[in-house]
């Protein structure tokens, strides 16, 4: 499958007093209802966003859309041998004094001139359009773009354009699924790129070397990424476990929630237990429905009812998330809890998690499970909007077309422990995995002597549905008495504890 190309467009704010685009977003509006379901969009201002999220981004990128300006150098780090292209955006007075086209001639990318009226002009948006559909076409293809020999003039004698390549920083997919983010962002782990002459325009800088640099990058984009979780008043007991287990593990990183009236009031008074949880009242509509009752009530959503456009709140709470600038964020459902910490994320636009279980339950549920994904792109989260509508699972079965069209990474097994995997019926080899489970020597859980770090079950007395495998909650019950989460278990359910 054809991976969508990622457009980036470079926002320098509105109150720049240098150079601004005033209808930049009405451009953005336009891509995204041209380019739906063929690229990706986002909109970025450099100036909100660190080095190595500014480096990250950029090579990731498959057009970078800027305005001449020192935040459009990061083209330097541009994918090259025809893997993306360049549009710059300049005022026809200024376009000699521009040093770009040179870094896409070096960088071999594909180059296009957009040109304002002045340095504040409304940028021309079918013109824009038009260049991004040739530059798309032209994607993966060897760069034949030139820099006009007629402007390489003696006024220009300064700036003349290099022979030499710029030397390029190595970089693997393979990086996103090894090793363990340490506490000073590096990796024992990852592989290094070759350092770049410190005269290349890819110079990091002299504050520390390339290759730490380097790791840096990819610690960033991996670990530092909020979760989202969404609940109503009759998830709370559940949620209660879910918070207490993600409190202790997971103290310094954020938490968004969607939330109903009772579930905002029930974190206003356990503001104590984390410091950084950002509550949003988008499901007060949904409080005092049960599923039957949204699943038989349309939504304002064509073609969805009430309970699927329930779920499509996980997407919401994500992208406030996005917006607010995170590079990326983790939906995990509320029924889920933790025991150990979270582990790093891979470096593209989705993350999925397989339910690895039988082709019949497959088949009927969809390869992937709703309850974990990671989404770095608030474009994936419109696309899996819109698949949603007609799927035979809610947005559940919607993802498995998204991942066919978005690059993704497969999320770390350990975290999604499903109860599905455990049961005869849908297990893969239709066995009875319950035994499986066990209790390892520090404390924590394994399943099949592999490290668990969450399990997605509900255990929580009056939540657990007649089709869960019996032994279930009785083994998981003793397991957790006696586990690292013991304190945090009984809180959450006393009427459980003790039990050996």
């Amino acid at each position: 499958t054809r991976m969508l190309p990622l457009i980036t467009i470079v926002d320098r704010g509105a109150n720049d007093r240098r150079r601004t685009i005033p209808n930049i977003a009405e451009i953005e509006k336009q891509m995204l209802r041209e380019f739906m379901g063929k690229a990706l969009i986002q909109r970025i201002n450099f100036a909100h966003l660190k080095p190595c999220e500014q480096w990250c981004v950029t090579h990731a990128s498959t057009i970078l859309i800027g305005q001449h300006g020192a935040g459009l150098a990061n083209a330097a780090l541009l994918r090259g041998d025809g893997r993306a292209a360049l549009i710059e955006i300049t005022p026809k007075s200024t376009a000699f004094k521009t040093i770009y086209p040179c870094v896409a001639r070096l960088r071999e990318v594909h180059f296009v001139r957009i040109h304002q009226n002045t340095t504040h002009s409304a940028v021309d948006t079918e013109l824009l359009l038009s260049a991004v559909r040739s530059l798309i076409a032209k994607i993966g293809q060897a760069c034949t773009d030139r820099w006009p020999p007629s402007l390489l003039s003696k006024r220009m004698k300064y700036r003349k354009c290099p022979s030499a390549p710029v030397q390029e920083i190595h970089y693997t997919n393979s990086l996103v699924r090894s090793g363990e983010c340490r506490a000073d962002g590096l990796s024992d782990t990852e592989p290094r790129g070759r350092e770049p002459s410190p005269k290349s325009l890819c110079y990091i800088g002299d504050d520390t070397s390339s290759q730490s640099y380097y790791s840096r990058v990819i610690a960033e984009m991996r670990c530092s990424f909020p979760v989202a979780t969404m609940a109503t008043k009759h998830s709370i007991p559940e949620l209660d476990l879910f918070f207490r287990t993600y409190s202790r593990f997971e103290r310094d990183r954020p938490l968004f929630v969607a939330a109903d009236f009772s579930v905002a009031a029930w974190f206003h008074a356990r503001e104590y237990m984390h410091p950084d949880v950002h509550v949003y009242k988008y499901l007060d509509k949904y409080g005092n429905l049960s599923r039957s009752e949204m699943t038989q009530k349309p939504s304002s959503f064509p073609g969805l009812n009430l309970w699927t456009a329930f779920q499509l709140e996980k997407a919401n709470i994500m992208e406030t998330a996005l917006r607010i600038g995170y590079l990326g964020v983790l939906f995990i459902d509320s029924d889920l809890f933790f025991v150990a910490p979270l582990p790093p994320m891979g470096l593209e636009s989705l993350g999925v998690s397989p339910h690895r279980t039988n082709t019949h339950f497959n088949h009927k549920y969809g390869t992937y499970n709703g309850g974990l994904i990671f989404v770095r792109n608030i474009t994936v989260l419109k696309l899996w909007r819109n698949l949603t509508v007609g799927s035979p699972y809610f947005e559940q079965w919607a993802i498995e077309p998204l991942a066919k069209q978005i690059p993704h990474f497969i999320i770390d097994p350990s975290l999604n422990l499903g109860w599905y995997q455990m049961g005869v019926h849908a297990s893969s080899d239709r066995t009875d995995r319950v035994k499986w489970l066990q209790l390892s020597e520090s404390g924590g859980l394994s399943f099949n002597n592999q490290h668990v770090q969450s399990i997605h079950a509900h255990i929580v007395p009056g939540t657990t549905p007649s089709y869960y495998p019996k032994t279930l909650v009785s083994h998981l019950t003793k397991l957790l008495n006696r586990s690292i989460i013991r304190n945090e278990f009984c809180a959450a359910i006393p009427s459980f504890c003790g039990q050996r």
